[in-house]
């Protein structure tokens, strides 16, 4: 890969090869994402996109993008082993018991935002994963972002994770000193968080101080 061209394989057999153009971010995303003299970009970009189809498609319809054999080193989706699994609960409902129990209420949806909710004294904004997944993956953008660091209100992040019954609640103000403090280059913060670990690998960040669990 030189001067912003990557490689990518298109067929299974590994025999056809085309050449695209990328731009200086997605070059160092790149970068961040490969294990040293191990990944070839296109095993990176490989692993990245077959993750993120494992959680967007049906399990009926992915024989398209895996040949035979290839599903065992992308990750699958949790299963869980209890026999008496926790009732299911809808984001709708995570978030309002969130707000509930974790504030003092009087909140109301914010504009054309569905999931940013304003009081007199808090500014909420979440964002919700409904797929059961070892790594449940969000995104921060800059207007958002920029939005919330605005406030004259206590700003706050929270990420929630419906079917693990678990999120995560940051200050905004502790998010932008992490990201200082962790050199992060870009406007839009790209967030994989690990839940069983209670890490955010791309800020380097344990974040165990922030998880709520609903019981």
């Amino acid at each position: 890969m030189e001067g912003g061209q990557e490689e990518i394989m298109t067929d299974t057999d590994h025999k056809e090869w085309h050449t695209i153009q990328i731009d200086d971010e997605l070059f160092r995303l790149l970068q961040r994402e490969a294990r040293p003299l191990l990944d070839s970009p296109n095993d990176v970009l490989r692993r990245l996109l077959l993750s993120y189809l494992m959680v967007k498609t049906p399990k009926t319809r992915m024989s398209q993008y895996f040949s035979t054999g290839d599903s065992a080193e992308y990750p699958a989706p949790i299963r869980s082993t209890n026999t008496r699994p926790a009732p299911e609960i809808s984001s709708d409902e995570f978030v309002r018991h969130i707000l509930d129990e974790r504030f003092e209420g009087g909140f109301q949806r914010l504009g054309r935002y569905k999931y940013m909710f304003e009081s007199k004294t808090d500014l909420v904004y979440f964002q919700n994963f409904n797929s059961p997944h070892l790594s449940p993956w969000y995104r921060l953008k800059k207007k958002e972002r920029d939005f919330l660091v605005a406030s004259r209100k206590a700003a706050w992040v929270c990420l929630t994770y419906p079917p693990g019954r678990v999120a995560f609640l940051f200050p905004i103000r502790a998010i932008e000193e992490r990201v200082r403090a962790a050199g992060y280059p870009y406007d839009d913060l790209e967030i994989t968080i690990t839940h069983k670990r209670n890490r955010w690998p791309q800020l380097d960040w344990d974040i165990r101080q922030y998880r709520y669990d609903l019981s």
